[in-house]
């Protein structure tokens, strides 16, 4: 299978839940929590200056301001997409924030070899860079499974864990 038809695969699966907007799910009265996606042409991975505060530094390159969706957790069953810019703005609002409560994320791309990798990490300080077209975190290996080096890999996806909707 082809590195586009493996994408074209994987991104299908993130579109299978039906749309509405995050504004019409308050309106509804929705609860629950909320997962995110982030897919980029190319990732360039380097070591993260300050070891003691992350173990790399991830810039996710020729992303697209529309390219965070969202999708519910069961029981809900809703899907929409908002702006890069809006997901980082957003990074710190709240008391259970991802800057207070960093989230994990399943970090998928291609290797060298061109086989699918994945790494989970926790995902810290967001920058977006709307002219460049980058979005850059610094990030740290979870698990015992550290396969992530220093170098540039294709077709990154990013599966961010969930943020509570409302209630939860």
């Amino acid at each position: 299978m082809s590195k586009f038809s493996k994408t074209c695969l994987l991104i299908s699966v993130l579109t299978l839940i039906g749309a509405n907007s995050l504004a019409n799910a308050a309106e509804q009265g929705k609860k629950g929590t909320l997962l995110f996606t982030q897919i980029a042409k190319s990732v360039d991975v380097t070591d993260c200056a300050d070891k003691k505060q992350c173990d790399f530094h991830i810039v996710l390159k020729d992303i697209k301001n529309d390219e965070t969706t969202y999708f519910s957790n069961r029981p809900q069953h809703f899907m929409d997409d908002i702006t890069v810019a809006d997901f980082v703005k957003n990074w710190s609002k709240g008391k259970d924030s991802f800057k207070v409560n960093h989230p994990n994320a399943s970090f998928v791309y291609f290797d060298a070899q061109d086989n699918i990798v994945q790494n989970i990490v926790e995902l810290m300080h967001p920058n977006f860079d709307a002219k460049q077209g980058t979005l850059s975190y610094d990030v740290k290996e979870i698990g015992k499974t550290a396969r992530l080096k220093a170098r540039t890999y294709e077709h990154p996806v990013l599966f961010i864990d969930t943020i509570c909707l409302w209630t939860c």
